[in-house]
């Protein structure tokens, strides 16, 4: 394990600043000449011969400009585990700062800005250069994740930024114009991260020919990004349905929930996945293929679920016209709970639709509830879903609901049959309903 040193000015060639042990006090303390650290990080790992466990430390004042013909330039370390890559405080080399700045300006053509290290802290990497890619490409000596926690990623001018392989970013600044992510496999992990980008129609995020991508957002500001988070592409149904995203106590733009919805083999063409935030801290919105799902304060039943204890809301439910929902339906969950779950109880699930639309049936709408066992250490799973078709509609309901002219009330319900006990209780709805428009109110009664 050694102890390496980077700061513009830099002149140590070979292995001349690479160290046993690690230096201490300020910049100026711990280094008496500029031949006993290197200028830039690309000839960092290019001559100290890193190996596992060691240590790149940059100074929060480096400031590197390369500058390159036409030709690619990369920042890459792919065969080396458990490399560091720190940006610490000039003035007290034993903290943490971010401020390290690496910059990449391309002369002329097409070329490609690659970044690859196990571990960064602190850094800023900017590509200054129109039409430049800006890649982030995946490395399977490196383990599951790549992890930048508070670098920035500044490239405004570049033609798109690609990442291959799972990585994972806290605290991470994304500075664009109109420039698209495009992700290839894997999962994406953003945590506090913010976004800066012109407004646009275009999508923020985008899926790399057709595979799968997984991303979560998690404490993100997008309030200076004001576009879609993922995009639409209209006849083309595997790039959504290969995309699934995760949102939550995230600040929003207005336009990040953009969908044009284009309709392909007559289904709304939309990425699978969860928005748990929004300007008003409590919006919710599930997507999945054919299933808008989101949370209103519009309409509620009155002695339903509230947000905070005093704001009442349901869920707007939204089935498409889409025929595989009939065989194979959409399922999510509605609510968990920790309770009594003793044999006897009844778990009830209130819905509405609008003007005396035409009740919803027990085959196009059903209830999964799961609750501890007594006597086995699983649990339980209790269901009203139709094999067969059937035209049952289901019970009507007497609760009151505000938002609605003459709705029409019904509701589900299950009485639990085998011996359960206190602990988690998970309720489910699964939809098999087509071209039609309701509301759930997500507070299940328990009697």
């Amino acid at each position: 394990m050694a102890f390496i040193y980077v700061k513009s000015g830099g002149t140590a060639t070979g292995t001349a600043g690479k160290y046993t042990t690690a230096k201490t006090g300020s910049w100026s303390t711990a280094f008496t000449d500029t031949s006993q650290y290197y200028g830039s990080l690309k000839y960092c790992i290019t001559n100290a011969s890193l190996s596992e466990g060691d240590t790149i430390y940059l100074s929060d004042l480096h400031n590197y400009t390369n500058a390159i013909g036409n030709t690619s330039f990369s920042l890459e370390v792919t065969n080396v585990l458990n490399l560091r890559i720190i940006s610490l405080d000039d003035d007290d080399l034993s903290v943490p700062n971010p401020g390290a700045k690496e910059i990449v300006t391309f002369t002329s053509g097409y070329n490609s800005f690659f970044i690859t290290f196990p571990y960064v802290y602190g850094v800023i990497f900017e590509c200054t250069t129109m039409n430049a890619y800006f890649r982030v490409p995946g490395s399977s000596a490196l383990g599951t994740y790549k992890f930048f926690e508070k670098c920035s990623f500044i490239y405004e001018n570049s033609y798109f930024w690609y990442m291959s392989g799972s990585a994972k970013f806290v605290e991470c600044l994304f500075q664009t114009l109109n420039t698209t992510v495009v992700t290839d496999y894997k999962i994406y992990i953003f945590q506090n991260c913010s976004f800066i980008s012109s407004t646009s129609t275009s999508s923020f995020f985008n899926s790399y020919s057709n595979n799968t991508c997984n991303y979560i957002f998690d404490g993100c500001d997008f309030s200076q990004a004001n576009r879609p988070f993922l995009p639409n592409y209209a006849n083309d149904y595997n790039y959504e349905a290969n995309q699934r995203f995760v949102i939550f106590r995230s600040l929003e733009s207005a336009n990040n929930r953009y969908r044009d919805y284009p309709m392909f083999w007559g289904v709304e063409e939309d990425p699978s996945g969860f928005y748990l935030s929004g300007s008003d801290k409590n919006s919710i919105s599930v997507k999945n293929l054919g299933i808008t799902y989101d949370s209103t304060s519009l309409v509620y039943r009155t002695d339903g679920a509230t947000s905070n204890g005093v704001d009442y809301y349901s869920f707007k439910t939204i089935a498409l016209n889409y025929a595989n929902l009939i065989t194979c339906p959409t399922v999510f969950k509605l609510a968990e709970f920790f309770s009594m779950a003793a044999e006897g109880t009844t778990f009830t699930v209130e819905i509405a639709q609008d003007d005396g639309a035409t009740p919803l049936t027990d085959y196009e709408i059903y209830m999964d509830v799961y609750y501890m066992s007594l006597t086995k250490s699983k649990s339980i799973r209790e269901s009203t879903i139709k094999i067969l078709p059937s035209s049952t509609s289901l019970p009507t309901s007497s609760k009151t609901w505000v938002g609605l002219t003459n709705p029409t009330k019904q509701y589900l319900s299950i009485t639990l049959s085998e011996l359960g006990t206190f602990g988690l209780n998970s309720v489910y709805l699964g939809i098999r309903a087509v071209n039609k428009t309701f509301y759930v109110c997500p507070k299940v009664d328990i009697s």
